[in-house]
């Protein structure tokens, strides 16, 4: 009874994987949907598909509006430049979509000092880790006291779902100093770690 959990979510990423070729299979009520990308050399196709909510292989019930699209694009901040054509031609509506993509690998430079604590260190961040839009943040932090080191990993649609999962790994080591005016009273050390989902 303990992996029932796991099941399920087998089960919902399977669904979600599976739902979008069951919808393609089902005739079009309006038009047929092509869309054709370009200039994405990182992002995958699927998740530039899925940013414009153009997953389908049938015209959306709203329809197809090449300035809203552009905007959810240039929203994800993964893009540089985005243009977007819409031809429509009889029983089928062609999108095609030109991406230009950022560099998206950023060192993130850690300073503080607070009464007797001073420090820094360096993050690093990945805003498209593996061309599918989903955020690593790692690095440490050091300073005359101790040591931190922590994660974030952000993943935005797990499974292809509208689902949100974080993670958040955390590990310090440090001393702590009481002074009683200029006199120290005592110094101990703590070792903390976490792990937030």
């Amino acid at each position: 009874m303990k992996w029932r959990g796991g099941v399920w979510a087998v089960f919902f990423c399977v669904f979600a994987v599976l739902s979008p070729a069951v919808e393609a299979g089902a005739s079009c009520p309006g038009d047929e949907l092509r869309v054709e990308i370009e200039g994405n050399r990182k992002t995958r196709e699927e998740v530039v598909r899925r940013l414009a909510e153009l997953r389908g292989e049938c015209v959306p019930p709203r329809g197809v509006d090449p300035e809203e699209i552009r905007q959810k694009l240039l929203n994800a901040h993964i893009f540089s430049d985005v243009d977007v054509k819409v031809e429509r031609t009889p029983g089928v509506t062609i999108v095609r979509v030109r991406v230009k993509e950022k560099w998206t690998i950023l060192p993130i430079p850690v300073f503080s000092t607070r009464e007797e604590e001073t420090g820094g260190g360096m993050l690093i961040m990945e805003s498209n880790l593996l061309g599918r839009k989903k955020l690593l943040v790692g690095g440490a932090s050091f300073s005359n006291l101790g040591s931190k080191y922590e994660a974030l990993y952000v993943d935005d649609a797990v499974c292809g779902s509208p689902w949100v999962l974080v993670l958040r790994p955390l590990y310090s080591d440090k001393e702590f100093i009481r002074y009683d005016d200029e006199e120290k009273v005592y110094a101990y050390r703590r070792r903390f770690s976490m792990f937030l989902v």
